[in-house]
């Protein structure tokens, strides 16, 4: 969670296929850049991203990093003004950062998604990170390199201690052999003396780089941070109950200084002198101190956000802190010594959203949200305003039948609004039930339209139905009792379908006067139903074990068709055709298909957060909204890993890949052929289109050649069960097999 805190006289101070590796690190230096319009899937809400920074290194008042969870890592070239998402490759949660000389060669330290500690490391200033080999450490809480690139250290869980002298290719385990973990280390002028504090009051110090440490209880449960500003003298430690520490004989006596809080004090930093420096910590706390920490005075940051880390690059006056909640942080910076703070964290509401609408598929759209919430675009997405409802309940839907004028959302309790001035003001609509109504749909026009629900227990289904624009609305004879999730009236308001608990599935011929139940072949949740262009060719998903629901003759039969996604899917979406649909799920899950859902592809959406609606206004141009007020955005068709690939030029006659067995559990054979003798690449990618494994890098002979792939990634520890693609690479040609890894 912390930064640079030297101030040596040595330096600076501081804080799914792929087309080729040069193709892809082009597509990362588009993403870096503040003007291209950005590849793959975007956020748009919040800004920058929706992930809260646990650490900010700048190297100067105008470039800086922030990293956080979910592979999160930022980079801004002009003092925060804005910030530009870089791609790690990585889902792990981040918690530190560093570039010990400039803005080219830095680490990241944190958890992978398997538990064990992560160190990524680029040499390019952000535009490519390579995850660099720890073996099965535990988490890593922060790094610090004194001098250098070479030579480093990073602690964490278990009171881990690492340490490199080659620039992280190899690292050397100092561990204090505790149960405690470590959250802070600083070594103040050069890579012999240190000091690491954590868990439990333990304070550690070493003298000869490491080769051994000394340790101490200072009393206090967490200590969280350790900066010795400009000798290894006089330094400071942060910790719980609004602890600071001051030791002002190279730790040999700890003096607790008079905070005047009793928060949880997070980081520490002296920019200059070890006489002015700052505290951020919970609650929006910041603390600045120009006595040496004699005196702290409590200065006014405008958050009640949980700051988790504070930089200031090259003096007392501008400085950063950064930390807060899922989907709503601060982001703060100050250019007067932290007499006021401006924030560069924004978003239009914190509330999770389910709907989402471009009725004329130009820039005017339309979100619907929890507690009532309605936000409106008319540029593109580029900025959502938040429009009062006039309800608080969940809106679970929302539909604008012919324009962007006229439109209805419908919720929990009952609840339907509409609005005939484009969202700007809304109005109630008796519905006659209490029952929670999850969709609404108007086929044709803004006059006839139906909206279907329920209830869970005791279990109740209802559909409404309106022929006046929603003056009164008519509760129609369903003949069933399952609660129902969707309803689409695919070219007029006569033929209709609803899905809903249950694995039900009901069709209507005559407007609703009756249903007819269909067979799913499944007894799950089914959340939505689409007929894209006719009444005979559909699709539904639901909680269907990552599969979706196909018919092709009006829902006499439907095929379940494996996506190869774990995940259930709340929505989906065919924007031009039968053919090309894209469906959204928990975890981010964002998938593809462009030949009717007879294969799939996994998309990078960018997020971990549960997505509950998506809407393209064409097959490229895309939104997708969910959990934590996320609203994301493509342009490009999601720059799905398979579809790049699979696009590129067909391979030679001659040169093929097999593997076997597949799917696998343990071991498979690669065999691949090559029409020449040459440099051939084997790399391994996972279905989000990051490398895990680097099988073959080398000149192969022509002809029949095998490798044995274990169904391991580079650190050695076991991938988790999933599709995975082994690319071939030679000079020229490129080709893909897909194997499916299980466990």
């Amino acid at each position: 969670m912390k930064k640079d805190r030297n101030r040596s006289t040595c330096r600076m101070p501081g804080i799914q296929s792929l087309k080729s590796l040069t193709a892809f690190a082009l597509l990362l230096a588009l993403l870096f850049s503040a003007t291209p319009t950005p590849a793959g899937w975007f956020w748009q809400n919040p800004k920058p991203q929706g992930y809260p920074p646990q650490s900010l290194y700048f190297v100067d008042d105008i470039t800086g990093y922030a990293v956080g969870d979910y592979g999160t890592i930022m980079k801004t070239t002009n003092g925060g003004i804005a910030w530009s998402n870089l791609s790690s490759g990585s889902t792990s949660y981040f918690y530190s950062v560093h570039f010990p000389l400039d803005a080219s060669t830095g680490y990241v330290v944190g958890r992978g998604t398997s538990g064990y500690a992560i160190v990524m490391k680029t040499t390019n200033g952000g535009a490519n990170w390579r995850s660099m080999p720890l073996g099965g450490n535990y988490s890593l809480n922060d790094i610090f390199f004194p001098l250098d690139a070479d030579t480093g250290y990073t602690v964490g869980y278990r009171s881990t201690i690492l340490k490199t002298t080659d620039g992280g290719n190899t690292w050397v385990n100092q561990s204090l052999g505790l149960s405690r973990g470590l959250r802070g280390v600083h070594f103040p002028v050069d890579a012999q003396t240190g000091y690491a504090v954590g868990d439990s009051g333990l304070i550690a110090k070493t003298a000869d780089g490491g080769t051994s440490w000394t340790t101490q209880v200072s009393g206090t449960y967490y200590l969280t941070s350790v900066q010795f500003p400009v000798d290894t003298q006089t330094g400071y430690i942060t910790g719980t109950g609004g602890t600071i520490l001051k030791t002002t004989n190279g730790g040999t006596v700890w003096t607790r200084q008079t905070s005047g809080t009793t928060v949880y004090l997070i980081d520490v930093y002296f920019p200059t002198n070890d006489q002015t420096g700052y505290v951020a910590g919970s609650g929006g706390t910041v603390l600045k101190t120009t006595d040496g920490g004699t005196s702290w005075t409590t200065l006014a940051s405008g958050t009640t956000n949980y700051l988790t880390t504070i930089h200031f690059p090259i003096n007392e006056q501008t400085g950063f802190t950064a930390g807060g909640a899922y989907g709503n942080y601060s982001l703060l910076k100050t250019t007067n010594g932290g007499i006021t703070w401006s924030d560069q964290f924004t978003t239009a509401t914190t509330e999770w959203l389910e709907a989402i609408q471009f009725p004329q598929g130009d820039g005017t759209g339309f979100i619907a949200g929890w507690n009532g919430t309605i936000l409106k675009t008319t540029d593109s997405g580029g900025t959502w305003l938040k429009k009062t409802s006039g309800v608080h309940a969940i809106l679970f839907s929302a539909n604008f039948p012919v324009d962007v004028i006229t439109g209805y959302a419908v919720g929990d309790s009952g609840r339907i609004v509409k609005t005939t001035d484009g969202g700007e003001s809304w109005v109630i609509q008796p519905s006659g039930t209490s029952y929670r109504l999850e969709t609404v749909h108007f086929p044709v026009n803004v006059q006839t339209g139906y909206v279907a629900g329920g209830y869970w227990s005791p279990q109740q289904s209802v559909i409404l139905k309106t022929t006046d624009g929603g003056a009164q609305w008519t509760r129609l004879n369903t003949g069933s009792t399952d609660w129902l999730l969707g309803i689409q009236f695919p070219l007029d308001a006569d033929t209709g379908y609803a899905v809903g608990t249950n694995g039900t599935i009901l069709k209507t011929t005559d407007a609703g006067s009756t249903w007819t139940r269909q067979t799913s072949g499944v007894t799950t949740w089914l959340y939505v139903v689409q007929f894209p262009r006719n009444s005979q060719t559909g699709y539904i998903a639901g909680q269907t074990g990552g599969n979706v629901l196909k018919t092709t003759n009006g829902g006499m039969t439907w095929t379940s068709i494996p996506t190869g996604a774990n995940s259930y899917f709340p929505w989906l979406h065919f924007p031009d055709n039968a053919n090309t649909g894209y469906v959204v799920g928990g975890q981010g899950t964002i998938i593809k298909t462009t030949d009717g859902g007879i294969t799939w592809s996994q998309q990078t959406s960018g997020t971990s957060y549960n997505l509950f609606c998506d809407y393209f206004v064409n097959a490229q141009t895309g939104y997708a909204a969910g959990h934590n007020a996320t609203i994301l955005k493509t342009t490009d068709g999601g720059a799905s890993f398979v579809e790049s690939e699979i696009s590129q030029k067909p391979s030679i006659k001659g040169q093929k890949i097999e593997v076997r067995p597949n799917p696998f559990t343990n071991i498979t054979t690669i065999r691949y052929q090559l029409a020449t003798s040459g440099p051939a690449k084997l790399t391994v990618y996972n279905i989000a289109g990051q490398a895990v494994r680097l099988l073959v890098h080398e000149r192969r002979p022509a002809g029949n050649n095998e490798v044995i792939w274990n169904g391991r990634g580079e650190s050695m520890l076991p991938l988790p069960p999933g599709v995975y693609f082994i690319r071939l690479e030679t000079p020229e040609f490129r080709k893909v097999g897909r194997v499916v890894l299980m466990r």
